[in-house]
């Protein structure tokens, strides 16, 4: 018996629990690179849009636009479409943004000014909207559950 060498059991699980801790913060530190691509994109997209309307010598009455002055509520419009941008980035992504809910609304909303959103539109709203309150309603279930003591 003290010829048998031991399999290092201990040390391998270690060093796959540390393989997998690893992998899941390189996941994790891509996705916030990735979400930090989309804000930088968001804000170039903004710098653009500033310049445009500042630098406009053929429209007049837009040169004056403050886009920084917090106390001009055209900076919370921007500030809006900035996050608005956001979020349509982040969607091409494949990231969720708490602003693609607005923009799905705002196309609904748009078609109905055009013309009237398709049928399809107002069945996938409704959809989501099931979907999130059946969710919600598994949760509360589970929730009940866990703290059911018989």
């Amino acid at each position: 018996m003290s010829n048998v060498i031991q399999f290092p059991t201990s040390e391998r699980l270690k060093q796959v629990i540390d393989e997998k801790i690893e992998r899941v913060i390189d996941e994790d530190e891509q996705i916030e690179i990735q979400k930090e691509e989309c804000v930088e994109l968001a804000h170039y997209c903004f710098q653009l849009m500033s310049q445009a309307i500042a630098g406009n010598e053929f429209i007049d009455g837009f040169d004056d636009m403050d886009f920084l002055d917090e106390t001009k509520p055209v900076m919370r419009d921007m500030s809006v479409i900035i996050n608005l941008l956001a979020a349509t980035f982040y969607r091409h992504k494949g990231l969720v943004h708490p602003f693609q809910e607005d923009l799905d609304d705002a196309n609904i909303k748009l078609d109905e000014l055009v013309g009237g959103p398709s049928d399809d539109q107002y069945d996938a709203k409704l959809e989501a909207e099931i979907d999130k309150l059946l969710n919600e309603t598994d949760e509360l279930l589970k929730e009940c559950e866990e703290n059911d003591i018989d």
